[in-house]
């Protein structure tokens, strides 16, 4: 059978709470997928619903299937705007500060790895697993007439937030 699919990108939800909705349907038909993301009371859910539908849009168009007959085969979540790399340099211009973008996306499951190998002593500490087993593919400097201008616009941002909460701040004895 043909699979079909729809990507959802910059979605303001973490990932880890998206895949909290993304495990609910995973083999499921899509119209039980559908009724399982409706039910559950998940912001993730309520996103991926929509995505859920154009995948069925797609199939819909793209050959004579049906919603009926469609089977959620794969469901993936992937980290957010940092695998950018536009965001990345964005990010080093606003703080002034190197960032690294390591090889592997999911931090959580290196994370995990790292653990599992240092529990079953594969290596010393925890630092020689980081050592050995995160990998930087590349380093976003700071670009020194962009962090002027995050400067110059942070000073101005801040001054209003300050004045802002001044102006809902309560005075005297309540």
């Amino acid at each position: 059978m043909a699979e079909f699919k729809a990507i959802t990108k910059y979605v303001r939800i973490s990932p880890r709470k998206a895949r909290l909705a993304a495990a609910l349907i995973r083999g499921l038909q899509v119209i039980d997928a559908r009724l399982q993301l409706g039910a559950c009371n998940l912001k993730g859910g309520r996103l991926l619903i929509k995505t859920l539908n154009s995948a069925v849009a797609n199939a819909e168009m793209q050959s004579d299937s049906s919603a009926e007959r469609l089977t959620v085969q794969e469901v993936r979540v992937d980290g957010g705007a940092m695998n950018s790399k536009f965001w990345a340099q964005i990010l080093a211009d606003a703080t002034s500060k190197k960032i690294l973008i390591p090889e592997v996306k999911d931090g959580a499951a290196l994370g995990a790895a790292i653990l599992v190998f240092n529990g079953s002593k594969k290596y010393e500490s925890i630092d020689k697993a980081i050592a050995n087993m995160v990998r930087i593919t590349e380093v976003k400097e700071p670009i020194e007439e962009n962090v002027k201008v995050y400067e110059k616009l942070g000073k101005s941002f801040v001054q209003a937030l300050i004045d802002i909460n001044m102006n809902e701040r309560v005075t005297g004895e309540l």
